[in-house]
């Protein structure tokens, strides 16, 4: 738009202005060019502070990776853009282990993730929002043909709200993976003897997987827990953010963004 407006402005203000060969000509056509160009900048710069960018870690079906460059996609990913385009956010979406946007998030650079609100990582660096995002069961897989059952993959720095704790008391040996995909695979192969997991990922993985599934599989519901928009305390568009979900959450009447999850 502004390349097909300014040319035409630029040339009246030369044939104006500067063909009149006078210093006040030319000092006036600098004057309106300048201010041109500040209010295209101006522009441009409002569009771009009004950018946020949402850190989700790979969890299917919810969240499902595009890429190896932190492309993903899902339900997750539509109804963030939903609601925080809404509220005229240009949003990026960015898919990482755990871990890494832990770290992104207390440093601002990932201003908004879901997650349970007891994850101890990030408790600290994130206001989260009170409306629940999605309903999850954690459970515990043990694979019973297996000789050795006390080693447990599971998504590093994932603490599963206290779960992790609990078995770790009971003498569980845990193998930390980047991902939910990577703990189920692992323990698919037979190299854990259990997979701490949501049964989400793990029912979408099963059903798409080319892996064999162990016959004496045995599912031990440990939690039902409720996941949240976290947003980091060091986002500079944290107040704004948290108006955007209590806007579209009251507008919507939204109880709860994603739908519950029950057990197979």
């Amino acid at each position: 738009m502004w390349k097909l407006c300014s040319q035409p402005i630029v040339v009246i203000l030369y044939k104006t202005f500067i063909k009149q060969q006078s210093d006040v000509s030319i000092s006036c056509f600098k004057t309106l060019l300048a201010g041109f160009i500040l209010l295209y900048s101006a522009s441009s710069y409002a569009h771009l502070q009004k950018q946020i960018t949402i850190g989700l870690v790979v969890f299917p079906p919810l969240i499902l990776q595009q890429s190896d460059n932190g492309d993903c996609s899902g339900p997750a990913v539509e109804i963030s853009r939903k609601v925080f385009g809404d509220a005229g956010f240009d949003v990026d979406i960015y898919c990482a282990p755990a871990a890494r946007l832990y770290t992104l998030i207390k440093e601002g650079k990932v201003d908004v993730t879901i997650n349970v609100n007891s994850t101890s990582a990030i408790k600290q660096h994130v206001d989260f929002h009170h409306v629940p995002f999605a309903n999850l069961k954690v459970a515990l897989l043990t694979n019973l043909s297996l000789s050795d059952i006390n080693t447990v993959s599971a998504i590093r720095g994932f603490d599963y709200h206290g779960v992790r704790q609990k078995l770790d008391d009971m003498n569980f040996t845990f193998v930390d993976l980047p991902n939910g995909n990577d703990a189920v695979n692992v323990f698919l192969r037979g190299r854990t003897g259990g997979v701490l997991t949501y049964m989400r990922p793990y029912r979408y993985l099963i059903a798409r997987g080319t892996l064999p599934i162990p016959d004496d599989i045995q599912i031990e519901e440990m939690l039902e827990i409720e996941t949240y928009y976290g947003v980091s305390k060091a986002s500079k568009w944290h107040d704004e953010i948290f108006s955007a979900l209590n806007t579209y959450t009251e507008e919507n009447q939204v109880v709860r963004f994603s739908g519950v999850e029950t057990l197979p």
